[in-house]
């Protein structure tokens, strides 16, 4: 004698054939026994049958309308998160090669500086010594920019590095300026082309940037530094001109900033020549320092 109540079968003393039943029901239901340790009337055997799991066409067929409702909804908010990070993914990637092209001593990534450079007799070229320095000061705590805490005593063992090197020798010269007037974002420039310099052998005169840091100069009204700088300037404005022209032309967003600075570079280097340090002067070396690309 057997009876079903809900998903189970069971099974009074003198059994039911499990077989059988198994044989009838496996089709359509996972059976599971359970044997109880006395198989008496108080104790029958179960067999507990429990529907295999439906086709996916099956089971949507089962979902109301509120349950599938919630199903789009969720799948909805699935690809929204999905699209929101790769258009945060394609953002930063963009933001990245903006930030390596644009700003204080950028170029395109994809370009190579083969602006004009220099090098000295007495070469530090291939030194191991400073880079590992230049490394050592970039470990230091920063405030904002890197090297953007140091002190002038920081820059000591690197003054004594390139002092054989005049090249070499005025990137530290010109940090150590930077920190003493307090200009501690542009410090990473000088470094960063002491660096390359010693890695590479080349000294790239970039005229946006060199004519960023005589605004800076005159500025701070050292206007002798600032004349020192020039005659660098004046020689190399030319032949930076046709390169930028050049480097600049195939990535649009960039030659349109070069162009807008192409114009002031040309009228402000004869004005710097001639001492003429007044403010239509100083407009456009502002607006040359605010559009700088190398």
């Amino acid at each position: 004698m057997c009876y079903i109540t809900d998903f189970s079968i069971s099974s009074v003393a003198g059994g039911i054939n499990t077989q059988k039943a198994m044989s009838v029901f496996k089709p359509f239901y996972k059976l599971h026994l359970k044997q109880h340790t006395q198989n008496t009337p108080h104790n029958p055997l179960f067999i507990h049958i429990l529907p295999l799991k439906p086709r996916t066409k099956e089971r949507n067929e089962y979902k109301t309308p509120k349950q599938k409702k919630i199903m789009t909804k969720s799948k909805l908010a699935i690809l929204l998160i999905i699209g929101l990070f790769v258009a945060a993914a394609i953002g930063l990637l963009l933001y990245l090669n903006m930030n390596s092209m644009v700003g204080p001593m950028s170029t395109p990534s994809n370009q190579t500086n083969n602006m004009h450079s220099t090098t000295s007799t007495n070469s530090v070229v291939g030194s191991t010594k400073i880079p590992a320095e230049i490394e050592r000061l970039r470990a230091l705590p920063n405030i904002k920019y890197q090297f953007d805490n140091l002190k002038v005593t920081d820059l000591a063992t690197l003054d004594a590095l390139t002092l054989e090197d005049e090249t070499a020798h005025e990137f530290i010269e010109e940090a150590k300026w930077l920190i003493a007037q307090n200009e501690l974002e542009h410090v990473t420039h000088s470094l960063s082309y002491l660096n390359e310099y010693v890695k590479t052998g080349v000294h790239e005169v970039c005229i946006p940037h060199e004519l960023s840091h005589v605004y800076l100069m005159l500025e701070h009204n050292d206007k002798e530094r600032a004349k020192n700088a020039i005659p660098e300037i004046q020689e190399h404005q030319s032949e930076w001109l046709t390169q930028a022209e050049t480097k600049f032309k195939p990535f649009p967003p960039y030659y349109k900033i070069y162009q807008s600075i192409k114009e002031d570079i040309i009228q402000v280097i004869p004005r710097l020549a001639n001492n003429q340090f007044d403010e239509v002067t100083m407009q456009l070396l502002k607006h040359i320092s605010g559009n700088v690309v190398c």
